[in-house]
């Protein structure tokens, strides 16, 4: 009973490693045991990686099985991940609108383990789809328990999500900020979002070289993982 808990926990660090294959084997072995031993299926990380690796067809199954076995046996915190999990897959799609609706639904339960991922995604989805009040009150409330937090993984998403809502030397600032907090960490995943959007931003900006640089830097990063929709992006 315990040892599919322990994988699924383990598989999730491994996906914010930034290691795919690790991750997937790990869940592969709890779905397994479950299946040999009668238990209820654990859904939290495979959702999570499916979304990670841009895999449309596969988040929208396994969401929705997890959805259906969560509504059965009342596990509330399931519905929560399946709406951020389409969050995060529609943000790497570059389906916005998408992305917005499935994050301000998740946002709705204030979970502690997963709120702060939602809001992350929320802020994203927000600016990209000209919703900047929406992303705001999101940041806001994210920015809440990134200071609480005090870690770099923590602070270096604030900074990111901040960086989305300014402009000019600010903006500059804490994108770069955001870099070097998440560099400090295994967040690996995370990095190289912070590298796409500043590389994005850049190239806004008209400094097309440097754009260039950060932008490589962030699709090495997402082929190397196996992130397939977040390395088109780049």
């Amino acid at each position: 009973t315990v040892l599919p808990l322990a994988t699924n926990w383990r598989a999730d660090l491994h996906v914010h490693a930034g290691e795919f294959a690790a991750a997937a084997a790990l869940i592969d072995e709890a779905e397994a045991i479950n299946k040999a031993t009668g238990n209820a299926p654990i859904m939290y990380t495979a959702m999570l990686l499916a979304a990670w690796r841009g895999r449309e067809a596969e988040t929208a199954e396994r969401t929705q099985a997890g959805i259906r076995d969560a509504s059965d046996r009342g596990e509330g915190r399931v519905l929560t991940l399946a709406e951020y999990s389409t969050a995060l897959l529609n943000n790497g799609l570059g389906r916005y609108d998408a992305a917005l609706a499935a994050a301000r639904q998740a946002s709705e339960h204030d979970d502690l383990n997963l709120i702060g991922w939602v809001l992350t995604e929320l802020v994203e989805a927000g600016v990209r789809s000209g919703r900047p009040d929406v992303a705001a009150d999101a940041q806001q409330r994210l920015g809440e328990q990134c200071r609480a937090a005090g870690t770099d993984w923590a602070l270096g998403i604030h900074a990111r999500s901040r960086a989305l809502l300014s402009d000019g030397a600010a903006a500059e600032a804490l994108y770069q900020e955001a870099i070097a907090r998440l560099a400090r960490t295994r967040i690996v995943v995370h990095l190289a979002r912070a590298h796409l959007v500043y590389g994005e931003w850049l190239r806004r900006e008209n400094r097309r070289l440097e754009a260039g640089d950060q932008l490589r830097r962030a699709h090495v990063m997402f082929a190397r993982f196996g992130a397939e929709a977040f390395a088109e992006q780049a």
